[in-house]
């Protein structure tokens, strides 16, 4: 995908991003010669999302298939469909010891990533509100 770091397809809804970083290339390889490919489809499920999002790499990402070491896709995957400022405050109901987590959360993160970190935010709030 070089030398973009994301497509994005506005006629098959498909947003594919290149999460590649030092820290999550794998041990002894090289972060230059590596990609992390996170594709979604926001136009369905199943598989004539998946057989688009191929279409879609082969087209701007020629040779992505012989190149792939791992493949992990699900079915069915439900996006919260806020923009950032409708997202919330993790922390509005930790007084009653209620911490929020998720993609809908406050987070300088995006969709999964905004999962986890929201999710460790939660998890240390929850912990020194005891």
């Amino acid at each position: 995908m070089r030398p973009y770091s994301g497509l994005f397809d506005a006629r098959g809804d498909i947003i594919a991003v290149d999460a590649t970083a030092e820290d999550r290339v794998p041990e002894k390889a090289d972060a230059s010669a590596c990609t992390i490919l996170h594709a979604v489809s926001l136009a369905g499920d199943g598989p004539e999302a998946l057989q688009g999002i191929k279409e879609f790499l082969d087209s701007r990402c020629s040779g992505w298939r012989n190149m792939a070491a791992a493949r992990r896709s699900t079915t069915s995957v439900m996006l919260h469909p806020c923009s950032r400022s409708e997202r919330v405050d993790g922390s509005a109901f930790i007084d009653y010891r209620i911490a929020m987590a998720g993609c809908h959360v406050i987070s300088e993160h995006h969709l999964s990533d905004a999962a986890a970190d929201t999710g460790r935010s939660a998890a240390k709030a929850l912990k020194l509100s005891r």
